[in-house]
């Protein structure tokens, strides 16, 4: 009895560690310092160290494609493209991960229209259909919630975008991720605070702005993007009041 109780709770423990697998997928160093530094390099390494096709490597090429938007580098993204599509169409089928998988796409496809507008008439409706999907599915799923709201932040208002909604999910992915204990080392959770800053200031709350950057900063004080750009840009619009 002993013995078979003890296998019971071992099979629950595995059953759980498994269903946090996607959540906890890139809380790692190099996936950090490859999203901080904005390095297609680094996230090119991460890929190369990731098992093929999983969630991992479907995260790590996502993780790629952002990467290349700061220099527009459209031959880069074009790279990981479809590839990455292809592969989160496969976990999909194979029932992995399946709402952040479809929440991800979603973002890919809007990537995709941030290179080419003009797709935006055929992608967007996939988009913003996608994330409702894992939205409806796993309302809690922090990296659900943070795709949600950047999809609410940056769809045009006409075609369902919501600046004020997309503050509160912002708000809910932070807490989500923290309340997980997934803060450290994890690329996705910085990138939500960055961006719940943005939408402060989307609404004009740019103190409250300043002050998520500052906590950003604290956690992280090479965080270029937030310490050359966003924070600075947000202390202008104040002083400039």
């Amino acid at each position: 009895m002993k013995i078979k109780k003890q296998l019971i709770v071992w099979v629950v423990a595995i059953t759980a560690a498994i269903s946090h697998q996607g959540v906890h997928a890139q809380t790692d160093a190099l996936s950090l310092r490859a999203y901080l530094g904005g390095s297609t390099t680094m996230w090119q390494r991460k890929i190369d160290q990731t098992e093929q096709d999983s969630f991992n490597q479907a995260m790590a090429q996502y993780g790629f494609l952002n990467a290349t938007m700061a220099g527009k580098d459209e031959e880069a993204f074009d790279k990981y493209y479809e590839p990455t599509l292809d592969l989160l169409d496969e976990l999909i089928e194979a029932n992995v991960e399946v709402a952040s998988c479809k929440a991800v796409k979603s973002s890919v496809y809007g990537l995709a229209m941030a290179y080419a507008s003009w797709k935006g008439m055929y992608l967007g409706p996939k988009s913003s259909g996608l994330v409702e999907e894992a939205y409806a599915d796993e309302p809690n799923n922090p990296l659900v919630v943070k795709l949600y709201a950047s999809s609410k932040l940056y769809t045009p208002e006409m075609f369902g975008g919501d600046p004020k909604e997309a503050l509160v999910e912002f708000k809910r992915s932070v807490q989500l991720f923290e309340e997980a204990g997934d803060t450290t080392n994890n690329w996705l959770y910085m990138d939500a605070l960055a961006h719940l800053g943005i939408t402060y200031g989307k609404v004009g709350q740019h103190q409250e702005a300043i002050e998520v950057y500052a906590k950003a900063l604290s956690l992280e004080p090479e965080f270029n993007w937030v310490k050359y750009s966003l924070k600075p840009s947000a202390e202008k619009r104040i002083a400039s009041k």
